[in-house]
């Protein structure tokens, strides 16, 4: 394996789900998945709708969803064995709120998530350690939401087979697996995809996306 791939993603382990590029100053917008060779046995596929899981924490415990919203954290790419730095993004929320209230996108990724760091003035709401503590708290109850095995559709990719995420949404994962697995994948502009895509679709549906 080459030493540059030090990454979950290319290992044969299990993924919880979670959002890619959250390390990135703008997240990638559509993430792209085409089987070219399933696992024999497992690396099952896991798709768990972010804005759901959102909506659920705001129903079940607010604290943890207003925490999630108005507190911003770092993400970061480390990679090689001396977990060099390749990239660092502004912090910002994991539940980020659009203008209108509703929900803009969802930055839950724990294998990139940087260290929280306290702030003297306050002015990311981690000021005290108990903050901190706080923030954990909050982030465990989403994590709970977001793997609970009721809010994903789990199904198996087959060779040929392409699918397209919304990564600003949508939170997926895969279970372990064993044997030879083969995957190609890429990013695309969301603004581009659904700019085509509103093309060959239905002029109702198109007001719509």
């Amino acid at each position: 394996q080459d030493e540059f791939l030090e990454d979950a993603a290319y290992e044969n382990e299990a993924m919880g789900p979670h959002a890619d590029g959250t390390y990135l100053p703008q997240s990638p917008g559509i993430q792209v998945f085409h089987c070219l060779h399933p696992a024999p046995s497992g690396g099952a596929n896991a798709l768990v709708d972010g804005f759901a899981a959102a909506e659920r924490l705001k129903q079940m415990d607010l604290s943890a969803y207003r925490i999630l919203t108005t507190t911003p954290i770092d993400h970061h790419y480390l990679q090689h064995k001396d977990h060099t730095l390749f990239s660092w993004a502004p912090s910002r929320p994991v539940i980020e709120l659009a203008a209108d209230g509703g929900y803009a996108q969802i930055r839950f990724n724990p294998y990139h998530r940087s260290s929280l760091r306290l702030s003297p003035s306050g002015e990311d709401g981690l000021s005290r350690p108990e903050d901190v503590v706080g923030y954990y708290d909050a982030y465990q109850a989403f994590s709970r939401i977001c793997h609970d095995p009721e809010m994903a559709v789990v199904f198996r990719l087959t060779p040929g087979t392409v699918i397209f995420i919304d990564n600003l949404r949508v939170l997926h994962g895969r279970s372990s697996f064993t044997g030879y697995r083969q995957m190609a994948g890429c990013y695309l502009s969301r603004d581009g995809m659904m700019t085509r895509a509103r093309l060959h679709v239905d002029e109702n549906i198109r007001l719509q996306v």
